[in-house]
């Protein structure tokens, strides 16, 4: 389970740059191609990332009960930002206004943020905790006899 999930992490990371492209694009291009790229974010936030984020917080749910409140914490954050963007994005008519593109850079580079936080935390603290939570039950079950290790964090 572990090594699918890390895989397509590191399938996403790469992507998760152009919510950092786009973000500084806003005020260099003109806004049919800013609207363009900001469709292209939303389609990834929806269509990839957050479908993934979502996905690893239920395959955690039964294993990390206590850390799960806070990966549907950031989840919630980036749907928010993502219905956001697409209100901003939608707001794009004419020439933009330079609070129109702040608030569209603010958005983009919280996304982008959060999108690379996702994948540090999942790297770093869940994939390993759900590893060896996993290596434990194994361990369980060759010998039921046997102690479960402290955690040394």
């Amino acid at each position: 389970m572990t090594e699918a999930l890390r895989h397509e992490f590191r399938r996403l990371q790469p992507l998760a740059e152009g919510l950092r492209r786009t973000a500084c694009l806003v005020e260099k291009a003109d806004v049919r191609a800013v609207r363009r790229a900001c469709d292209d974010a939303y389609t990834f936030m929806t269509d990839q990332l957050i479908p993934q984020v979502v996905a690893q917080s239920v395959a955690l749910s039964e294993l990390i009960d206590g850390e799960v409140s806070a990966l549907s914490r950031d989840c919630r954050e980036l749907v928010s930002l993502t219905h956001e963007l697409a209100l901003q994005r939608n707001a794009l008519i004419g020439q933009q206004s330079a609070q129109q593109a702040d608030d569209l850079r603010r958005v983009l580079f919280g996304l982008y943020a959060l999108a690379r936080l996702q994948f540090v935390k999942a790297e770093e603290v869940y994939l390993p905790m759900v590893d060896g939570l996993r290596a434990t039950a194994i361990r369980r079950q060759r010998d039921p006899t046997a102690l479960v290790p402290i955690s040394r964090r």
